[in-house]
């Protein structure tokens, strides 16, 4: 028998106390009966979206004007999102990416691109001016990036080293 109504704590059908343990299973009167759902009920208040996050070092900051991405996150969390088009141009000139700055409201751009002579993945073009230059980054401050699948643009915000 299964119970359709949706409560916290004891059941309006049953006269049994539901209570949910951490190894999500379902307890009633008879600890002993367990029933696996396989699936957390645990209540999660936020989602941090923000899933490229990168402390800026000096070689970010430097002459090269270039933003170096971890290559599992640009592998995982950028090439999933560009065209097949983007993919090719990617390991050649490069690919413009749209760039929303969460905290100013503006739009800019990025080159994405795949050096082959050190086999990593940067942002380029318009990084210094744009974002070091323009808001001030220091060594330490953290910026953020994810995908918007809406705007078909990278969210981008920065959270200053103290």
């Amino acid at each position: 028998m299964a119970c359709v109504h949706l409560t916290l704590g004891a059941c309006p059908c049953t006269k049994s106390i539901i209570t949910c343990s951490s190894n999500n299973t379902v307890e009633g009167d008879d600890s002993r009966e367990r029933q696996h759902w396989g699936y957390s009920i645990e209540l999660m208040l936020c989602d941090d979206p923000w899933n490229i996050k990168k402390k800026l070092t000096e070689s970010d900051l430097g002459y090269l004007s270039r933003l170096l991405i971890n290559k599992d996150l640009a592998e995982n969390l950028v090439l999933p999102v560009l065209t097949p088009e983007q993919r090719v141009a990617l390991y050649q000139n490069g690919t413009k990416i749209l760039i929303w700055d969460m905290d100013t409201q503006s739009l800019h751009y990025l080159v994405f691109k795949f050096w082959v002579s050190s086999r990593s993945y940067v942002f380029i073009d318009n990084w210094t001016k744009d974002f070091v230059k323009r808001r001030g980054l220091k060594k330490g401050d953290e910026i953020k990036l994810h995908w918007n699948p809406y705007k078909k643009c990278f969210n981008f915000s920065v959270q200053y080293s103290s």
